[in-house]
């Protein structure tokens, strides 16, 4: 019986073997229509059926390609469900001088990584800014405002950290203070999620 991870990932994989072949099929067709694959299969079929096949191949690649492209891990792999032996090695922890406490429900995970940008600098006696805001390379620094926490038997998890900064996106755009984190289920890092904060 396939998790609902494990049948996300094989999911996935299929539709990315249909926009492959699909993508072969075209090329075929470019070099020399003699080689359009989906017609050749077609014309195995009786004649009365044989466009209706095309035509259901070809909004299946469509299709595909069309779900892929809106998945958020196709752009952002580093953003989806990873594999490593975390859960062994990783002890509780948190921000000594924490200022926001958030809660999360994690139902049948058993810890809880997260991480957000470093806190504002202190203000210079005019009231500005020693920094200006950062982009989202120094606005997290060596990730110190991080930690990991241990999923209760109500399945939550208390998440502690400093202030977050707001930084600019690689588009220019100023993003709101907010925190990242994972799951952590018998090795298994669930895809990053986010959540707004304001302090």
């Amino acid at each position: 019986m396939l998790n609902n991870f494990e049948f996300n990932a094989y999911i996935y994989i299929l539709l990315k073997i249909i926009v492959v072949v699909g993508a072969l099929s075209w090329g075929l067709l470019a070099i020399d229509k003699k080689y359009n694959i989906v017609e050749m299969v077609g014309s195995l079929l009786p004649t009365e059926y044989s466009e209706s096949f095309q035509k259901t191949i070809y909004i299946i690649f469509m299709l595909s390609a069309v779900y892929i492209m809106l998945q958020r891990k196709t752009f952002l792999p580093f953003l989806d469900v990873s594999i490593a032996p975390l859960n062994r090695f990783l002890k509780e922890s948190k921000q000594k001088d924490f200022e926001l406490e958030v809660v999360v429900i994690a139902k049948g995970s058993q810890k809880v990584l997260y991480w957000a940008s470093n806190k504002e600098p202190e203000k210079n006696k005019n009231g500005s800014n020693n920094k200006e805001i950062d982009d989202r390379m120094k606005a997290y620094g060596n990730y110190e405002n991080s930690g990991i926490s241990i999923v209760d038997k109500d399945g939550r998890a208390k998440l502690y950290i400093k202030c977050p900064r707001k930084y600019y996106d690689m588009y220019n755009k100023i993003l709101p203070q907010h925190l990242h984190y994972r799951t952590i289920t018998n090795g298994k890092l669930d895809e990053v999620k986010i959540i707004n904060v304001s302090c």
